[in-house]
């Protein structure tokens, strides 16, 4: 049994008005080809264009369960996330910031190159169905709603143990 540890820097699409930058820090164990970590991630807020200098922000703090099959150098997993989704206003007199659940389950696939025996380096894409929706508002108009899917990639350092 390997403990392993990683570091990802994520990019996502259609998780918040914008596409975005975040991390992900992970920490599982791995047996053979078969892995199970527990993940958080974190991403910068992204807002949605300004309409007469009024637009919305958000941000998504999740927490995942990854389990996954990693054949050789390739790895398919399933993601289960929950945590919140972090909103407000700007540009207006009174906002009113909004803190709301998200959760999203989909599949990860990907590819790590292990140049040293407790250091690995990998990449993957996501997609996510969201399970939860969530609509911004600014002065009771709807701005913008959480789609139905979402994507991201990720860069990632992994250290075994």
């Amino acid at each position: 049994m390997t403990v392993e540890t990683s570091l990802a820097l994520v990019a996502s699409a259609r998780a918040e008005p914008s596409p975005a930058l975040g991390y992900a820090l992970a920490i599982g164990l791995r047996r053979h080809s078969l892995s199970l970590a527990v993940e958080g991630r974190a991403d910068i807020p992204a807002g949605t264009d300004a309409v007469d200098g009024r637009s919305v922000r958000s941000n998504v703090v999740v927490g995942s369960l990854v389990p996954c099959i990693r054949p050789g150098a390739l790895l398919g997993c399933a993601v289960l996330s929950a945590g919140a989704l972090n909103g407000t206003g700007e540009g207006v007199a009174l906002s009113s910031p909004r803190t709301t659940f998200y959760a999203a389950a989909g599949a990860r696939g990907g590819a790590e190159w292990a140049p040293w025996d407790s250091l690995a380096f990998g990449g993957y894409v996501e997609v996510l169905a969201t399970l939860t929706r969530t609509d911004l508002r600014l002065n009771g108009a709807i701005v913008w709603t959480t789609p139905p899917f979402s994507g991201g990639l990720g860069l990632q350092a992994i250290g075994r143990f």
